[in-house]
């Protein structure tokens, strides 16, 4: 069989690049773009109407015989490992993990054509493959491309205001070099993604179409028959969407992520001129109104005309023809098949009765190669409103990394690929939060710690300054790994019990230079020695109390004393005695001896004197991972927030040395921060979430009872409203009861939405188990995130008890925590 060939230059629709243009050989011109589309699952309902409104008033600013091709690519890729020799144990764990895994990229072009009268509406029969020579013809003047660039400036500069970032594509990057695929060779070889230069490979159109060892199948959206009976600016995502709740993804979403293999998804508007248009409808109605007693379709389609051309008139509407279509391919005819019935399912179930196109497919494939638009057949086309016809465009890209260096590593909900999101710089630099501070809410057996613990591990290897106060032991494992690592140099590990507790100083400072910040940590501190939950600390109190403890700080200098808790209450029973005495305070406005009664048992010879007279403070200055497990007080109604205080106290004292400025710093308190929460601390907290980020620094609390913010007006308060990131586990429990936590975090409808999509649709195929996090910021960014870690990574953070007592019998059988997850990771 001997078959006819040509050289592609020949048959090739395109002349030149010139002037960032491309230039056909029918010498129409055309701009070419990339566009970084919002990320999927991203947007609500109202602002994907407000994404549909942008396309809608952009394209109004493009002049007659003006053709918009937009074309999404979606192509299998494959996640490279990222870490280096250098990295952490756990880090190469995790690179291994989430190595060689399989997803699906996407790019998103933008091809702006301005044709000519005598081009615009071709035929199949007059396409470039058909042709047997093509010459320039009816050449643009220069003002007509000079005001048509202008408009596509116009064009993109709404886009950007909108949230679609239009960048113009450099002339190697369209046409690739010596060493690189271009956009050009990628479409035609259907190596999308492939930037390495490869040789071209043969394009057969005779039977079934083949590029290269690819047979090539197409489904063309090319008649109002075809579509719904409603198109839309979003869809519901059902299994993401509550009874309450509607999670909004774009209406053509599954034409995009939702077909799981190779393919190209072409959208094409042409602008005609409106007038032209309404014109050969109505010529037609009068045909139909003629012909009408002839046949009775002829007076049903008369009604339809008028009714297209009352609501074009009504609404001012803009007429334009449209079309799209999708390939797929594949080198195994018998997988194609496969495919062509899975892209048939997802067409059908968005009610699109297309089916696959034949014969015409060469001439359709012609018309997608960027710049040659005006191939597109005018019989592949339809006529439709330019709003509806915008509700076929893809407008959702991939999730991505936000921020650089910086950031925790989480998964997208799609693919489970690996992204490093930054919640504390990055939006701070963008101005969306104002502080790093976090909230972090989650019933039991949501994966809080596990969460907790790998942010916490992250930070730590950016070289954070971290302080954890735990109940639970659920740090023990990561501060284990990192004493190895550091060779006992870090991850200390302090535990409270009798035989062993903690001894602190909050009285002492190393240059005696008492700033306000400590004098009023000290004045917090005596309070919550002092008054129980239920007491009402006085405008007196506090005054008196105040005045006491510059009194000492003043008396130090001139006796020369230790500062210590021994020295103040010695204070407070002689000299300041004296002075309420001089002054003639009444028992009922400051009661000295009820004061001295309840802070006895801190003092000398009391039943707690060593917690606040250590004469050796801990060395925390250079330690990077401090953990205080106070599990063993939790219900100690006396010790529990009076230890919880005072390590917050440790903190601050670390957080404002001079030689860590520059130093990142975090503290996390678990559930320990309720036993502090009582109206005698609350300044304490407030000082601490307000000036934690003064000093490079967040506070991050850790909670999993509902009531425990809506019903704590001084959480509400304090910490929530100081904490411009809020992140939030599993809902599904408090599904009832969510409209509090909405309202108590000032949660919109649509990150209400999203929240509770949370778990709603795992991917466990091929992947370990994991669960999702939702992450939001003031409001400016909000997501959700995979928390997928490898084995190694499980095994620290866990804290199943079965596990972890396997886990740390095998650390003492080797003597080695690392060995013991390495043999662990095996089982």
């Amino acid at each position: 069989m001997v078959r006819k060939s040509k050289n592609i230059e020949e048959c090739l629709p395109l002349l030149c690049w010139e002037d960032g243009c491309i230039v056909s050989k029918a010498a129409d011109v055309t701009v070419p773009f990339e566009l970084d589309l919002p990320q999927i699952y991203s947007l609500g309902k109202d602002e994907f109407d407000a994404l549909h409104q942008a396309w809608v008033r952009a394209l109004k600013t493009l002049p007659d015989y003006s053709i918009l091709h937009k074309q999404d690519w979606f192509h299998c890729a494959i996640n490279e490992a990222d870490g280096g020799s250098g990295a952490s144990f756990l880090d190469r764990e995790s690179s291994k993990h989430f190595s060689l895994r399989r997803y699906l990229r996407h790019r998103s072009f933008l091809f702006i054509t301005q044709s000519s009268t005598k081009r615009f509406s071709i035929s199949g029969v007059s396409s470039a493959l058909c042709s047997g020579r093509l010459v320039e013809t009816d050449r643009l003047a220069d003002e007509t491309i000079k005001g048509f660039l202008d408009s596509v400036s116009q064009f993109c500069a709404i886009l950007n205001e909108n949230g679609i970032v239009c960048r113009r594509l450099t002339e190697e990057e369209f046409i690739g070099s010596k060493e690189r695929f271009g956009v050009l060779e990628q479409y035609l070889t259907l190596h999308l993604g492939c930037e390495k230069n490869q040789p071209l490979c043969d394009i057969t159109t005779d039977g079934d179409m083949r590029i290269g060892e690819n047979y090539l199948s197409c489904f063309s959206i090319s008649d109002l028959e075809q579509l719904p009976s409603e198109v839309h600016t979003y869809s519901r995502h059902s299994r993401f969407s509550t009874d309450a709740t509607l999670f909004a993804v774009g209406y053509t979403n599954d034409f995009g992520f939702g077909i799981p293999f190779d393919h190209i998804y072409n959208q094409y508007i042409f602008l005609e001129p409106h007038r032209k248009v309404i014109n050969a409808i109505e010529k037609r109605g009068r045909e139909q109104q003629s012909l009408s007693r002839i046949s009775r379709e002829n007076a049903i389609n008369k009604q339809f005309n008028d009714q297209y051309l009352n609501e074009s008139v009504i609404n001012s509407r803009r007429s334009v023809r449209c079309a799209a279509n999708i390939f797929i391919w594949d080198s195994n005819y018998l997988n194609l098949l496969k495919k062509n019935s899975f892209t048939g399912s997802v067409l059908a179930n968005k009610d699109f009765t297309v089916v696959k196109s034949e014969g015409i497919v060469p001439q359709i494939f012609w018309a997608g190669i960027p710049g040659a638009a005006t191939e597109l057949p005018s019989e592949m086309t339809f006529l439709t409103f330019l709003e509806q016809a915008c509700c076929l465009f893809y407008n959702e890209g991939n999730s991505r990394s936000m921020g650089q260096g910086f950031g925790i590593k989480l998964c997208d909900r799609i693919f489970g690929i690996p992204l490093k999101i930054d919640i504390s710089d990055y939006p701070r630099d963008k101005g969306w939060i104002d502080n790093r501070n976090k909230f972090i809410l989650g019933p039991s057996g949501s994966g809080k710690s596990f969460l907790t613990n790998h942010l916490v591990r992250q930070y730590y290897e950016f070289g954070t300054h971290i302080v954890v106060v735990d109940v639970g032991d659920s740090y023990q494992g990561l501060a284990k790994l990192v004493n190895e690592e550091t060779q006992g140099a870090d991850g200390i590990y302090y535990k409270f019990d009798e035989e062993s507790p903690f001894s602190f100083n909050p009285f002492y400072v190393a240059d005696g230079h008492y700033s306000v910040e400590k004098l009023e940590q000290i004045a917090a501190l005596v309070f919550c020695l002092w008054k129980n939950e239920s007491e009402v600390i006085t405008k007196a109190e506090e005054t008196h109390i105040s005045v006491a403890i510059n009194g000492y700080v003043e008396s130090l200098k001139e006796s020369g004393k230790t500062a210590c808790f021994d020295t103040f209450y010695e204070y407070m029973d002689t000299v300041f005695r004296r002075h309420l005495e001089d002054e003639g305070v009444l028992r009922m406005h400051f009661d000295i001896d009820n004061l001295l009664q309840v802070l006895s048992p801190y003092y000398v010879g009391g039943m707690y004197h060593y917690l606040l007279n250590a004469r050796e403070n801990m060395d925390l200055l250079d330690k990077r991972f401090i953990v205080f497990e106070i599990d063993n007080i939790k219900d100690h109604k006396t010790l529990f927030p009076i230890v919880t205080l005072v390590l917050m106290d440790t903190f601050i004292t670390k957080m404002r040395h001079p030689s860590l400025a520059s130093q990142r710093k975090m503290i996390l308190i678990e559930e320990a921060w309720k036993a502090i929460s009582k109206s005698g601390t609350a300044q304490f907290i407030k000082y601490l979430f307000k000036t934690v980020r003064k000093h490079f620094g967040e506070a991050i609390v850790v909670t999993q009872e509902i009531e425990d913010i809506v019903g704590n007006e001084i959480i509400k308060n304090t910490i929530i409203s100081n904490a411009d990131c809020k992140i939030l586990l599993d809902q599904r429990k408090y599904s009832n009861k969510f409209e509090e936590i909405r309202k108590t975090l000032a949660l919109s409808e649509k990150e209400t939405a999203i929240a509770l999509s949370i778990n709603r649709d795992i991917k466990r195929e091929g992947r370990n188990p994991y669960k999702e996090v939702f992450i939001t910021l003031n409001g400016n960014f909000t997501g959700v995130y995979g928390v997928e870690v490898s084995r190694s990574e499980y095994l620290t953070y866990t804290t199943e008890k079965k596990e972890k007592e396997a886990l740390m019998k095998k650390v003492r059988e080797t003597g080695s925590f690392i060995e013991a997850v390495k043999i662990m990771s095996k089982i």
